[in-house]
């Protein structure tokens, strides 16, 4: 029985980065994200853990801070709410948790710098905001056709149109208590050195070009 709910959320991101996707990409929404809950007190997206940080992004809680960068500037976004069944529900948990734990996995940069040419790259350990997204829709049981590091943001619009649960601004969804105040940490020489061995971490692996799946675990569906 599908009485529980995860809740796919596609977003603009306030950040540079995020709008030149969006100008050089000819697209509306660039960023996406999956939560737990109906309050979105668990909510996880491949992103940078701090303004600054953006090479060092992974799987992350995101936070009011990191969507609005603490500004008016209205942040539009699209939730979908997915039925799901307990089993399916742990899954997704644990599969979150497990990622979110593993400090070896990083954001796939190199994919989307690609993807004008390549239509992105799969790369070992490392995924975009819509590529985990798209991985964890295909591990329990959405039609996936195309390799998920093809897929953007925008392409869950289309998929997931069926479950639209809301449309609007983020701040009618994520509590404006809810600030992380280390978000806007300064530039630091730690944070260039680890910048540096990630790039140099995810270039080598991107050589390769092998992904690793995530283990999938055998779902009973209903």
């Amino acid at each position: 029985m599908k009485n529980r709910f995860i809740y796919v959320v596609v977003s603009h991101t306030a950040t540079r980065f995020g709008k030149l996707l969006r100008i050089f990409g000819k697209i509306e929404y660039n960023h996406s994200a999956i939560a737990l809950d109906e309050n979105f007190n668990e909510l996880y997206a491949f992103a940078r853990p701090q303004y600054r940080a953006m090479i060092l992004a992974r799987l992350v809680k995101e936070s009011y801070t990191s969507y609005t960068l603490n500004t008016n500037q209205p942040i539009p976004i699209k939730v979908y709410k997915i039925p799901v069944s307990e089993q399916e529900h742990n899954y997704v948990r644990e599969t979150i948790l497990r990622i979110h734990n593993d400090e070896r996995f990083h954001y796939n940069i190199f994919s989307v710098l690609t993807f004008p040419i390549l239509n992105g790259c799969a790369v070992s350990k490392t995924y975009t905001c819509s590529e985990f997204v798209t991985h964890i829709l295909k591990d329990i049981g959405f039609s996936m056709p195309l390799p998920c590091y093809q897929y953007k943001p925008e392409d869950l619009v289309h998929i997931l149109k069926d479950y639209l649960f809301y449309e609007g601004d983020i701040r009618d969804v994520l509590s404006s208590q809810d600030i992380d105040k280390d978000f806007f940490a300064p530039l630091s020489l730690d944070i260039i050195v680890k910048s540096i061995k990630v790039l140099t971490t995810v270039a080598i692996r991107s050589i390769h070009f092998k992904k690793e799946h995530i283990p999938e675990i055998k779902i009973r569906q209903g």
